[in-house]
């Protein structure tokens, strides 16, 4: 008899009683990230499944760990079809607080680029200042001078500042 059988008539012994909680693993076959749930498979047998939340109460609030399909997966079952995932071996992506306001900043990428633009700044602040002018050329000499002074700027980059997977 398969590992998985054994497990499905003890949950089902079990949770027909709705007297206690229980423990099932299992691996991950799909998510609907709107309704966050996953459908757990506790064997190779396609009727062995359960669908399981990954947020417990209000889906805006606290920190939500969506499995990524194909990770194991822990699952507190409170009865046939109540359960919730508690622990998962791969995360597809965190969720806080509903996400609304995007990805968490990656301090160091977003340090780099802020020192890139200040160098930039700097370097324009300083062309403005210092650079020569001649009488009664229409300004040639000045266009000329800061031309060449911001010719070499390296610009920033900020398309890689966000982690996408934790959101909050």
């Amino acid at each position: 008899m398969a590992d998985g059988d054994d497990i499905r008539r003890s949950i089902q012994a079990i949770m027909g009683s709705q007297s206690c909680a229980v423990i099932v693993s299992g691996v991950v076959r799909s998510v609907d990230e709107k309704q966050m749930t996953a459908q757990v498979a506790l064997s190779s047998q396609q009727e062995d499944c359960i669908s399981a939340s990954f947020a417990i109460g209000e889906k805006g609030k606290g920190i939500v760990q969506e499995p990524k399909v194909g990770s194991m997966v822990l699952c507190v079952m409170l009865s046939k079809s109540l359960g919730f995932v508690v622990m998962t071996e791969q995360v597809q992506k965190i969720i806080i607080n509903g996400g609304k306001l995007g990805g968490l900043i990656k301090i160091e990428e977003m340090t780099k680029q802020l020192s890139k633009m200040t160098k930039r700044i700097d370097k324009i602040i300083d062309a403005l200042k210092n650079s020569a002018v001649a009488v009664q050329d229409g300004g040639t000499t000045y266009k000329t001078n800061i031309t060449a002074a911001l010719q070499d700027l390296e610009t920033e980059d900020f398309s890689e500042i966000e982690d996408k997977i934790i959101t909050h």
